[in-house]
């Protein structure tokens, strides 16, 4: 329900990352004899089990959009050579807005490379923009 996977929950749950809020015992009547075949020392880990409320399902969403979001960041930044040109889904990625909203802020920009096809009739234009990087820290200049 949260978009994460079963295994990165029990991950997070373990090292502390994220801590559901009801924490149900452990039904030890019924798994007695089996944990005691797994675990005679009495030991058992790995044995918890959680109820996960809407208030903590909200939490992980949200944790799982900042990672997301973060790993995405990151990928853009570490496959981007210095001096290259990004194109409008990377810098939509890296600054955190929408796609549309970087075309309208370089759609006039000079020093953008636009590459254009010949209009078809009863086709709309369709227009790649490629935007250099001294090109990109001008406009954030100017927004920040």
């Amino acid at each position: 329900m949260a978009g994460i996977a079963e295994g990165l929950l029990v991950f997070w749950i373990n090292i502390g990352r994220f801590a559901p809020t009801i924490e149900l015992a452990t039904p030890t009547a019924k798994l007695d004899p089996i944990l005691r075949s797994y675990a005679p020392d009495g030991q058992v880990f790995g044995w918890n089990r959680f109820t996960l409320t809407d208030e903590d399902v909200e939490r992980l969403r949200g944790m799982v959009q900042a990672t997301a979001t973060a790993t995405k960041s990151a990928r853009v930044e570490s496959a981007h050579t210095k001096g290259s040109h990004y194109s409008v889904q990377e810098l939509a990625t890296l600054w955190g807005i929408g796609v549309d909203k970087i075309r309208e802020l370089f759609q006039n920009e000079p020093g953008v490379i636009k590459i254009q096809k010949p209009v078809k009739k009863g086709r709309r234009a369709y227009q790649t923009l490629r935007i250099p990087e001294n090109v990109a820290e001008r406009v954030q200049r100017r927004l920040s």
